[in-house]
């Protein structure tokens, strides 16, 4: 009989669409399978009707099915029953072949339909041929006693619509359990450090070929957000740890980099009707794609560097990472004395830094962000380095760029700046090279800082942070090449503490840090007070002050241009070598006084070696003292707390690093010629008096050694530090985020000048009338990511900092805001370091007593958020003849008593 198609009723779609506003809910319920919730819906459309509903997923041989005869009955079935029910009810000779279509026949005696619905063409059946290509779908419906029912089924037949919806809402509900299991997958392949990165980039590659067969308007966002993060975790493979596709073979690393990213490329959103993708993603995922292919591919090779394709032409910051990392990679090759040199190369460069040099001051001038974790939702979306050390290397190299701008000359030459013009070309291309990966790791920060899979190869970086200073310190400040920096860094950074700890690289990384910080506020212009009130309105043609100028003049006089010359020649070698006295005498490990065991004549040995290691650091710290003394760098008399801390040190046979570090910078810089004596003068009182705590600081007179001291307490190492108490599990190293050496990364979760602002790419500082300045929070990490306790911190920052700037005629008194987190275990007792400190003051015999009940006096303990606030600002105050850290191991024992009292009251 001929079947002739019948449109259906207007209100059965009305019915048709509400069944599937009522499947979508169904299927959103937590737990309950597809099919259950098809057949499900399905019953509540033909109430009369026996439904039994087989889904099969494309690229497997499983069947899964549920019947249900009743509203409420839906239940699953096992795959024999669903394939049972398949060869029951299905019509003899039906085929695939002309999928998707809608079929109908006769079972039994009953009436009956079967909907068929595939997304690709298929052949033979399902559950005993091949996997299939795309997810394939059954409805079968029996027993169908209602004429209307019926007649509704035979409608569909010629309405593709409702079946195309029916299919996309199905599918999309299948793809939606797909992808929770694609992101674990691809969460558990980042973590897995245990299996080569050739095999990982293997299965990466294979994880977004099974996903795009779920691509659905309704799972694209969230699967291109799952192959995004496997894109950033590749480019933190390939670049973030130095890994090179020439370890081990080479042209199979570059295969398995090239199959990955040809199907990262494929995941794009999926087109509509109009032949437009559909829906509003937020990121452009095809452009980031190929940003990170740009960035992690072609990284060796100099045929592959030599083709100066170095990334597009705009200056976005990711397109500007693919810029900067493949100029690494080719001015690296260029720094080799044998390559020929020719003019498109400095083209290139040229190039890349007028590209740069806006948008990375434009970063810059956003600030710094959190040391530890990302700006929180809805509060700050500008992009932002990460903590004050890495913005102080990206405005190094903003600093750097700017005076090492080429431009071809009238003749076709290129022509360099001073900077430049004397190096070697081999050595103008090492440091290019140098500045290339400090700008590519400050890119790299601001885009992928906040994801956990970042990482830093403090081994590139460090060696490259101290050329770069090297050239600055020599190019920019003047400090005279008869002081080979460059050699003195490169020891300083390769010595090796007894306990293999990485004390070398924490060192130098530590001064490099002090160098840029003090550079910084050096050349901070001042505004805002009633002596500088001239120069800020520009009158008479005046600039304002500077940071430097304020703190170096007694009066309010402006120092001279040749005075602040010297001044930031001292600065630099008071900053690369105040902790070089580390290093010149070995940190000795006293062998225990209880492994003898009564042996006389092994303690008598052991004895003697301990009292010849003490004669001679008491010689060594004689000599010093000595020499420095007959150079008229102190005065015994008038600066009696000096002499008397170094008479307790040498006779405690300690051997104090400000010491020997003056005294070994006093013998390098008095050997040159070029050094006036007011420089080293400078330089060396900066050294030796920034951690003698005892003698407290003119500033107007000593301005190197009290920027010297801001800058190392707010850049802080402390070398045989360790946190107390490990990170917690999967979560990253802070230091990898810091762009640190250091695991632990620094003290400081975040440090802030409350009166810092930039205007017209300056810097300056706003200084309110009649107070203190500067004014500056240092916000601490979390107690558990300390190298010492909380209280310890303050004390030692306290009687560091408090003696700076007494009595300066400007103004300059450092306010720091010390804020930290209330450790748990007192949180657990509700008290806090108030409550416990004073207890300790009220009951200890030691005799830093007097001492700590004026340190109490400035703590402010706001119990609001669990914060502490202890305020440090100069004091004129007696202080103790030597430094509490001394005391430590007592205060800790007797703090650990009166917390136990605490506990038990």
């Amino acid at each position: 009989m001929l079947h002739i198609p019948r449109p259906i009723s207007q209100d059965f779609k009305e019915e048709f669409q509400a069944f599937l506003r009522q499947f979508r809910r169904e299927a959103a319920r937590y737990g309950r399978p597809l099919e259950e919730s098809l057949a499900e819906s399905l019953q509540r459309l033909f109430l009369l009707v026996e439904i039994v509903v087989v889904v099969q997923q494309g690229n497997s041989r499983r069947v899964r099915a549920a019947r249900s005869t009743d509203v409420g009955s839906a239940r699953g079935l096992t795959e024999e029953e669903a394939k049972g029910a398949l060869e029951t009810l299905v019509p003899a000779g039906f085929s695939l072949s002309s999928l998707p279509t809608f079929s109908r026949g006769v079972m039994g005696s009953e009436r009956g339909y079967v909907i068929c619905l595939s997304g690709s063409e298929q052949s033979g059946q399902p559950w005993k041929d091949e996997p299939l290509r795309a997810d394939f779908f059954w409805v079968l419906l029996s027993k169908i006693k209602n004429e209307r029912d019926f007649l509704n089924l035979h409608g569909l037949e010629s309405n593709s619509e409702e079946l195309g919806d029916l299919y996309g809402h199905l599918q999309a509900t299948l793809n939606i359990a797909r992808v929770p299991r694609f992101h674990l997958a691809a969460e558990r392949l980042r973590q897995n450090r245990e299996i080569l990165l050739s095999e990982r980039l293997q299965r990466a590659t294979s994880l977004i070929v099974e996903i795009q067969a779920y691509l659905h308007p309704s799972t694209f966002g969230t699967i291109a957000r799952g192959c995004d993060s496997l894109g950033r975790w590749v480019v933190q493979e390939v670049v973030g740890t130095g890994w090179s596709i020439s370890l081990g073979d080479g042209a199979v690393h570059r295969q398995h980099l090239h199959n990955f990213f040809c199907e990262l490329k494929k995941i794009q959103a999926p087109l509509g009707v109009d032949g437009q993708p559909e829906g509003a993603h937020g990121k452009d995922y095809p452009q980031r794609f190929e940003a990170y292919e740009l960035i992690a591919c072609n990284q060796e090779g100099w045929a592959d560097a030599e083709s100066l394709d170095l990334g597009k032409a705009e200056t976005d910051l990711l397109s500007l990472l693919g810029r900067w990392t493949r100029l690494q990679r080719f001015c690296s090759e260029l720094s080799r004395p044998t390559r020929k040199l020719n003019s498109r190369y400095e083209e290139a460069w040229a190039k890349s830094v007028d590209l740069t040099l806006r948008p990375l001051t434009a970063l810059l001038a956003q600030g710094w962000n959190w040391e530890d974790e990302p700006s929180e939702a809805g509060q700050d979306k500008a992009q932002k380095l990460r903590g004050f050390s890495a913005w102080l290397a990206g405005w190094l190299s903003a600093e750097m760029l700017k005076r090492m701008q080429s431009k071809k000359g009238e003749s076709g030459a290129f022509e360099y700046g001073d900077l430049e013009i004397r190096l070697l070309p081999s050595e103008r291309w090492r440091l290019r090279s140098n500045l290339s990966l400090l700008v590519r790791e400050c890119f790299r920060q601001v885009e992928f800082g906040d994801f956990p899979d970042f990482n830093f190869d403090p081994s590139l970086y460090l060696p490259a942070l101290a050329a770069v200073v090297e050239h600055h310190a020599h190019g920019v400040i003047g400090v005279p090449r008869e002081i080979d920096l460059r050699d003195l860094l490169k020891t300083i950074g390769e010595a090796r503490d007894a306990d293999d700890y990485p004390f070398a690289a924490s060192h130098l990384q530590h001064a490099l840090q002090v160098y840029l910080a003090g550079h910084f506020l050096a050349g901070l212009n001042l505004e805002g007070v009633s002596w500088n009130a001239r120069a800020s309105e520009g009158q008479n043609g005046e600039r304002p002050w500077t940071f430097l100028e304020a703190l170096a003049g007694p009066t309010q006089l402006r120092p001279g241009e040749q005075t602040l010359r010297e001044l930031r020649q001292a600065f630099s070698l008071a900053a690369l070598f105040h902790d070089t006295g580390m290093l010149l005498f070995p940190r000795v490990f006293y062998p225990a006084k209880e492994l003898p065991r009564g042996d006389r004549l092994l303690k008598q040995r052991l004895d003697r070696v301990h009292q010849e290691v003490d004669q001679a650091a008491k010689e060594l710290m004689a000599d010093c003292e000595r020499e420095l003394r007959e150079n008229e760098y102190f005065d015994p008399v008038r600066e009696r707390p000096l002499a008397l801390w170094l008479q307790e040190e040498r006779d405690a046979a300690r051997h104090d690093h400000s010491l020997l570090g003056a005294w070994y910078l006093h013998r390098i810089a008095s050997a040159s010629r070029d050094l006036s004596p007011d420089v080293v003068r400078q330089a060396v009182r900066g050294v030796l008096l920034h951690q003698v705590v005892t003698q407290s600081i003119d500033s107007a007179r000593d301005p190197v050694a009290a920027l010297l001291i801001l800058c190392d307490e707010l850049m802080d190492w402390r070398p045989s530090g360790r946190p107390k108490g490990g990170l917690p599990i999967g979560r990253p190293l802070l230091g990898r985020r810091q762009l640190d050496v250091r695991p632990e990364g620094s003290r400081a979760r975040q440090i802030r000048f409350q009166d810092l602002y930039c205007e017209l790419e300056t810097w300056a500082l706003r200084l309110p009338e009649g107070e203190k300045w500067p004014r500056i929070e240092v916000r601490l990490q979390e107690p558990d990511h300390l190298t010492m306790p909380v209280y310890q911190t303050w004390l030692l920052m306290f009687e560091n900092l408090a003696r700076l700037g007494v009595s300066h005629p400007l103004g300059w008194a450092p306010e720091i805001d010390v804020v930290s987190t209330v450790p748990g275990q007192l949180l657990a007792f509700k008290t806090n370091h108030e409550d416990v400190l004073s207890a300790l003051a009220r009951i200890t015999r030691l005799p830093c007593r007097v001492h700590l009940v004026k340190w109490l006096e400035r703590l402010d303990v706001r119990k609001e958020n669990g914060k502490e606030h202890f305020l440090i600002s100069p004091s004129n105050g007696d202080r103790w003849r030597e430094s509490v850290l001394h005391s430590f191991e007592e205060l800790g024992k007797e703090i650990e008593k009166i917390q136990l009292e605490i506990a038990h009251m």
